[in-house]
């Protein structure tokens, strides 16, 4: 082959009018000779292919290869019923945790969990996510209690003052 008009195209280009052959991956074969379907005229082309590699590193083949971290707990306030999410009463709102591999970043949920798991889980929450060294607890208008958009039950301001022995200098009830 001669010289080349056009290089390294998207497309088969014509090289005497430049037209556009946006359909150029349906062509078999990796060469040949071609008309234009445009103008008419006679060409080559040749069909240009990159290989590329990616490689990983491979982590968490085996199950207790995971390394889990809490990251959430929420409470189940929806379900899925007949194509559209239906608000569950708050007596059915269950609680579940997240956690993440923190090698692989595969997300694990933990359904079924009981009240003082689930308070306990926000509390290491807390613990973790402080601001200044602080804990801003706001009270919103249902009369609940979050803090970085963690619930933060009764009990839970309860266990505070108890594993602080009193000193509730870090929380800050606004």
């Amino acid at each position: 082959m001669k010289d080349a008009i056009y290089s390294y195209e998207n497309n088969i280009k014509c090289p005497h009018c430049g037209y556009e052959d946006i359909d150029s991956w349906e062509y078999d074969d990796d060469c040949g000779k071609n008309e234009c379907g445009s103008c008419g005229k006679a060409f080559e082309y040749m069909r240009n292919v990159d290989v590329t590699y990616s490689t990983y590193i491979l982590t968490c083949e085996k199950p207790e290869d995971h390394d889990w971290v809490l990251i959430t707990a929420r409470r189940k306030t929806k379900k899925y019923s007949n194509g559209s999410w239906l608000s569950l009463p708050d007596k059915d709102h269950t609680p579940y945790l997240v956690y993440e591999c923190s090698k692989c970043k595969k997300q694990n949920y933990v359904h079924d969990v009981t009240e003082d798991k689930y308070e306990e889980a926000l509390l290491q929450l807390l613990k973790v996510s402080s601001y200044d060294g602080k804990h801003y607890i706001k009270k919103d208008n249902d009369g609940r209690y979050h803090s970085n958009n963690i619930e933060v039950t009764q009990n839970m301001l309860n266990r505070f003052e108890h594993q602080l022995e009193g000193d509730l200098n870090w929380v800050k009830i606004i």
